[in-house]
């Protein structure tokens, strides 16, 4: 078995550097290249070679066999001699054919596979010239040729196949004969002598056909890599988790593609090793996956749900740049864990998901490795084959000004249409259209002047030329969906098979209600329905299907492909609507908004019935949204089914939380309302007619704005920015009341109906009129209208106390609004708010368990039953602090309070504790919440300083197991550099008061912090040389995490970033100067999310974020009062390259500023010089004059605030001067030192 490595270099990807050429014979002759390059430093094995041992994956051999056949059809187009292209890139076709000896199933298929994966017709012609070169190209690759060996009437196939190795159709023979040899083994760790037996075996029975010829020909690596299939049967017997394991790394000796072919053939066979089995196996089939909302605007990573096992679940994501972890909710009805859906806050290639109850973890690609680009299919999921486009319609996530072109001409895009995606920033959704019609598409990054500044390009391969072809385009039953939010289908999904030669099975396997999985059918070889439509499921049953069933498709052995379907054959579901537009809205002419009621009523086949727990009509709530109930066939196999009727769905974006869309009106404070986005509509079907937004000034109730909505997405969405919205009533509007008007009809088909029936809307006479009153929404009769939201300005701004049980609210109020009191105890504000109403006296009855429970923090809210409520998740900057005595006393799963938990210590009644080890995760999770709390008052203050000399106290134990307990906190990653800061961490240093040897943190500048430290440690101990493996990767880790600059500084260079960020001032001075900052954010942005913590790019991301966030940094409170700290601790910077840094940056501040505006230009500076302060004061190094002192409280709150919204500047300064202080306090390190003069 493998051991564990502590670091490990990523691989180079051929496939992304080929990609970056726009012509195909360029792609070639990059990726001819880099198999010249594998091959040449391939010193494993000497020449000659079988290609399996160069380790190309399976992905891409698929895309060499794309881009050769592109080649081919390429010369062809243009008159070229195609046997020249397949000469020059001998070493490609050579890869080509090997991927079609993969897949070949059955004597004499090699050829139909070959043409069909290079998606080229059948040329006998180019068949012979092939085999007149194959014996030179495979030379020239130093490849096994076979001289003077009999490969029997096959040649020239054989002498390709050879070199798969062990191909997918003959594992199946090759895992039963280990296992039977594996019965009489005394020592079945060493599969040696069991891999000399089946070469024996092999090679005298002359089969299978690959086999056989592979152990009389190369006896010695047969021997080799069937004796390491061996000992893995053999661990797969003995270890019970041995498919979700992290312990065994690494292929155990074999080639990829073969290790994974043996994993799934072992884990497959387990899945049907008995009856028994099968009838009680816990399933969730569902894995974790990428979906888009176009429409929203955002990408969200989905967590199925498990069925309970015993043990609590944790999702630990780890998405590049942002780690974090979820705990799902459990559900009692299905005991299970309920699914997930998380907002991706960042690009990242990578996103690696663990599920903590089996330790299993899930990678899942992202973005592309060559151009920042993802593709989505119509259905919105993610496309598994990302290089290779095989659909006709297609949603790609990439950059603003990204072009999508054909590859064969510029003037052909392919863009249908553009989309804004809110949730990051300078980025879009393209939905392309009409792929299959080019040969390759053409992607490209325009800068502000219409440069190419990237490029790449993707191929195009016919849909269905490969593999099993789904078609599920058949009767659903409506409005309705199954348990894992799917259709249900009332008739049979189909499936057409390849005509490929293979064996086929198919597999129904039935998923309880309670995630059970039990077999229910299997057919075995269905080539003789090859290339015919069938149905999935066999509609001659006399009782109908009912449940979900899980459909697996099985080729030669192996599960190639599998889908989940909900059915219930012959359900039928009416559904009436009480509005005239076939859907739901809540109806403004209701009492307290509530929705438009729904009928419906559930039939089947009288001939095949399905039960129904109802009989006859039914109704929907108008609160409700859904109805759940379970069918069930006379076999008793069960489906739930949820109703849930059409919805006009709508949202508003904003700045507090990820986007959401809504189906009920609700209360949106206004300061969360994000000015450059979009309020949107979203209905359930397309809309002919004009779209209106309706708004409203409570405060001016004559005063109605109405604003025309864009369509989009075939009109099924419409939008209007919010900047348009705010332009109509200007900044002091008290509050604002959103609704949506639409027609059915475009007016020209309105006004035709209204004169047929004689009759027009508004007394207009001719055409221009009624198009004038149509464009105006005054048609009312022929118009629908629906309330969605209010934005609401109003605050509370007056104080609250607490007497015995009682709240009391004193000062402001909200008008003739109810008032609803949202409560936290200082000391566990992570937990749920617990809500209280206040009366007409603004009072309220405090909860129980808030009682004598401390300091609270009380965020107050309008209450509107028309409306739904915001409720805050996290105490504000308006939260109110409300003293009483005592302090919250935790309840604990046996029902008893934890009386001297954290939350004792954090109350400051007694000055001695701290925080102990197993507390210090939890710690984070708790102060999280306080960092928008504004503790003015002289009670609150109190308050505060009570939890700072917790903290301290607790930080001083261990500084270093504190920040590694941040770090695997569910604190967001861009907001931990910020607390860190609030609460003071960076007053210390980070020595590891354990051994140095462990595990990298998960968390970028966590880890690179911690193991700058170690480093330092290793040197000065003298430890580095007898411990120089561990030196050595603790230094790469630093390098390839964090950049080059920090082992430099490390090694004795005090150099600064100040020539890098000379070009950068350079672009942001003329910004300001155009008052223009989108194409500069755009240019400085981090689109490749490529980047380290200190390079380069990061520099560039760290000013794009004070650009993008300058106006909320004017708004922080005493950002003049940072300036000017700044500005007079500049001269006490004895360094003279950060003092001459510094000193640049101020004057690009000056230049740019005045005393009361652009204050958030000396952002840089501040960030530089207290980065600088607080390393110095913790590693003892002085300053030109004096010492630097410990910065204060209210200093370390105005920094944080900055840092939240500037995180990436803020991480690249720290990183930088803990290095810098880490190097003038010991000195630099010799080991670097004398690398770089070699």
């Amino acid at each position: 078995m493998s051991s564990k490595s502590r670091h490990r270099k990523p691989s180079v990807d051929f496939i992304a550097k080929a990609q970056q050429f726009s012509q195909v014979e360029e792609r070639l002759a990059s990726a001819e290249h880099s198999l010249f390059e594998i091959e040449r430093n391939l010193d494993s094995s000497p020449p000659p070679r079988m290609f399996f041992e160069l380790g190309i994956r399976p992905s891409e051999l698929d895309w060499i066999s794309t881009e050769l056949g592109e080649g081919i059809k390429s010369c062809r187009k243009r008159g070229h001699d195609e046997t020249k292209l397949l000469n020059r890139f001998s070493r490609l076709t050579v890869a080509a054919l090997v991927n079609a000896g993969h897949n070949t199933s059955r004597d004499n298929s090699f050829w139909p596979v070959f043409w069909e994966q290079i998606d080229v017709p059948k040329s006998p012609e180019l068949a012979a010239f092939i085999r007149s070169k194959l014996r030179t190209w495979m030379k020239v690759f130093q490849l096994e040729v076979f001289d003077n060996i009999s490969l029997g009437n096959a040649e020239y196939v054989m002498r390709i196949t050879l070199h798969v190795g062990i191909p997918s159709s003959e594992m199946k023979e090759l895992v039963m004969d280990s296992k039977t040899l594996l019965v009489d083994d005394d020592d079945p760790t060493d599969g040696d002598r069991e891999g000399k037996l089946l070469v024996k075996r092999y090679a005298a029975q002359g089969s299978p056909r690959t086999l056989s010829r592979f152990s009389t020909h190369k006896p010695d690596l047969a021997t080799y890599m069937f004796a390491r299939v061996v000992e893995y049967v053999h661990y797969s017997q003995v270890v019970e988790d041995w498919y979700t394991t992290k312990e065994f790394e690494g292929t155990n000796g074999l080639p990829e593609s073969t290790f994974n072919d043996l994993r799934q053939f072992l884990h497959q066979g387990e899945l049907t090793a008995s009856p028994s089995r099968r009838t009680q196996q816990k399933v969730s089939e569902e894995q974790p996956h990428l979906k888009l909302d176009p429409d929203a605007g955002k990408v969200v990573l989905v967590l199925p749900a498990v069925p309970d096992e015993g043990d609590n679940l944790s999702w630990i994501i780890d998405a590049g740049h942002d780690t974090f972890h979820i705990e799902p909710r459990f559900e009692n009805s299905h005991r299970q864990f309920r699914r997930e859906e998380v907002v991706l806050t960042t690009p990242t290639r990578q996103i690696h998901v663990t599920k903590s109850t089996t330790g299993e973890t899930y990678s899942l690609r992202f973005m592309g490795a060559d151009f920042p680009v993802a593709f989505f299919g119509p259905d919105f999921s993610f496309c598994d084959d990302q290089q290779l486009i095989s659909r006709n319609s297609l949603f790609a996530l990439a950059p603003v000004n990204t072009k999508f072109t054909s590859a064969d001409g510029p003037d052909n895009n392919l863009v249908g249409e553009e989309l804004q995606f809110i949730t990051w920033r300078d980025w879009r959704v393209y939905t392309l259209e009409n792929l299959l019609e080019v040969r390759a598409v053409a992607i490209q990054i325009q800068d502000s002047k219409g440069d190419v500044s990237r490029s790449t390009t993707r191929g195009i391969r016919s849909s269905g030329t490969r593999g099993p072809e789904w078609n599920d385009q058949v009767e659903t039953v409506t409005d309705a969906l199954g348990s894992d939010m799917g259709r249900i289908y009332s008739e049979s999904p189909r499936i057409t098979l390849p005509q490929d030669d293979a064996q086929w099975d198919l597999r129904i396997s039935y998923l309880s209600l309670l995630g059970e999985k039990s077999l229910v059918l299997e057919y075995e070889d269905l080539q003789e329905f090859a290339g015919e439509e069938f149905s999935i499921f066999d509609d001659s049953f006399g009782e109908p299907w009912v449940g979900r069933f899980l459909i697996e498709l099985i080729k030669d052995g192996l599960v190639v492909d599998q889908k989940s379907f909900n059915i219930a054959e012959g359900l039928k579901i009416n559904v009436s609507y009480a509005s005239a537009d076939s859907f739901r809205y809540p109806d403004i002419n209701l009492a307290s908004n509530r929705y438009g009621k729904v009928y419906f009523e559930a039939m089947s086949n009288f001939e095949k019935p399905i039960h129904v727990p109802f009989t006859g009509t039914k109704a929907i709530g108008d609160t409700e949204e859904s109805e759940l109930f379970v069918v069930s066939s006379p076999e008793g196999y069960e489906l739930e089914v949820q109703l849930v009727p059409k919805l006009l769905r709508f949202s508003i974006d904003r700045t507090d939380i990820p986007h959401s869309w809504n189906t009920f009106p609700c209360i949106i404070p206004s300061r969360y309302v994000d000015d450059s986005g979009q309020v949107k509509i979203q209905f359930p079907r397309r809309v002919e007619g004009a779209v209106v937004l309706l708004v409203a000034d409570s405060r001016a109730r004559n005063k109605l704005v109405k604003i025309p909505m864009q369509a989009r997405r075939n009109r099924h969405l419409f939008a209007v920015p919010v900047s348009e919205l705010k332009s109509a009533f200007g900044a002091e509007v008290h509050s604002l009341t959103l609704s949506v008007g639409w027609y059915n009809q475009t007016v020209r088909e309105l006004w035709t109906s209204q004169k047929k029936s004689r009759q027009t809307s508004n007394g207009a006479d001719s055409f221009a009129q009624f198009e004038k009153a149509y464009n105006s929404f005054l048609l009312s009769p022929s118009a629908s209208n629906s309330t969605i939201m209010q934005l609401s300005s109003s605050v509370f701004s007056g104080t609250a106390g607490i007497k015995d049980s009682t709240v009391s609210l004193y000062g402001s109020t909200l008008g003739k609004s109810t008032l609803r009191g949202h409560l936290w105890p200082i000391t566990a504000a992570n937990a749920k708010p617990q809500t209280i109403s206040f009366d007409a006296n603004e009072q309220a009855t405090l909860p129980e368990s808030l009682i004598g429970a401390g300091p609270l923090a009380l965020e107050i809210t309008a209450q509107d039953r028309s409306y739904q409520n915001h409720i805050p998740t996290i105490p504000t900057g308006r939260a109110i602090i409300i003293n009483q005595p005592g302090y919250f006393i935790e309840p604990m799963d046996d029902g008893s309070g934890n009386l001297w938990g954290l939350s004792y210590k954090l109350s400051g009644i007694s000055t001695a504790p701290t925080a102990s080890p197993s507390e210090f995760v939890d710690l984070w999770e708790r102060l999280a919440p306080l960092r928008n709390i504004d503790f003015r008052s002289h009670a609150s203050r109190i308050v505060l300083e009570n939890l700072e000399k917790f903290c301290q106290r607790s930080f001083d134990q261990d500084p270093r197991a504190i920040l590694e307990a941040l770090g695997r906190s569910n604190v967001r990653v861009e907001l931990q550099i910020g607390l860190s800061i609030r609460f003071g961490l960076f007053h210390h240093i980070f020595r590891n008061q354990q051994d140095t040897l462990d595990e990298f943190h998960p968390v970028p500048w966590v880890g690179v912090l911690g193991e700058m430290n170690d480093l330092v440690a290793l040197s000065y101990s003298g430890h580095s040389t007898r411990r120089s493996v561990e030196f050595s990767d603790s230094l790469q880790f630093v390098q390839e995490t964090g950049g080059e600059p920090l082992s430099e500084i490390l090694g004795g260079s005090y150099a600064t970033e100040q020539e890098f960020v000379e070009r950068v001032l350079g672009d942001v001075s003329y910004c300001i100067m155009l008052e223009d900052y989108s194409q500069t954010i755009s240019g400085l942005s981090d689109i490749n999310s490529e980047r380290l913590l200190t390079d380069e790019v990061a520099i560039r991301l760290g000013w794009a974020e004070l650009l993008r966030n300058r106006e909320e940094i004017e708004k922080i409170h005493g950002l003049k009062y940072l300036k000017d700290l700044a500005i007079k601790l500049i001269p006490n910077i004895e360094q003279p390259e950060v003092h001459s840094y510094a000193t640049r940056l101020s004057r690009f501040a000056e230049e740019h500023s005045d005393p009361h505006t652009n204050l958030w230009t000396w952002v840089p500076t501040i960030s530089v010089v207290l980065s600088h302060v607080s390393r110095c004061h913790a590693h003892g190094v002085s300053g030109a004059f004096e010492r630097f002192y410990k910065l204060e409280s209210g200093t370390l709150r105005r920094w944080a605030a900055i840092a939240a919204l500037c995180p990436t500047m803020t991480t690249n300064d720290l990183l930088r001067e803990e290095a810098r202080q880490l190097t003038v306090s010991n000195g630099p390190l010799p080991e670097i030192q004398s690398a770089s003069r070699q």
